[in-house]
């Protein structure tokens, strides 16, 4: 009766998070690749998660800082990129 329940986001996010697990008749190989290979993803989300925070807080500091006139416009602000139009 599972498959007529509507999908919650959050148990979809905890089942996406959840470890890996190892039977315990895995070789030690066995369990070793798959360990490695979940750190690995993890550090590239990592990895990218922070590039994006990083990203992120540069262009709400750009736009809380830039200090305007009344007769300057901010036009097409794009994350590291804008142009004035007087």
């Amino acid at each position: 009766m599972d498959h007529l329940r509507t999908p919650d986001t959050h148990d979809q996010t905890l089942r996406a998070t959840r470890v890996l697990k190892i039977p315990e008749t895995a070789s030690a190989a066995v369990a070793a690749a798959a360990v490695l290979e979940r750190t690995k993803q993890i550090a590239a989300n990592t990895t990218a998660i922070r590039a994006w925070v990083i990203q992120h807080k540069a262009v709400a500091a750009m736009s809380i800082n830039c200090q305007l006139s009344p007769k300057v416009k901010l036009r097409g602000l794009t994350h590291a990129r804008w142009t004035l139009q007087h």
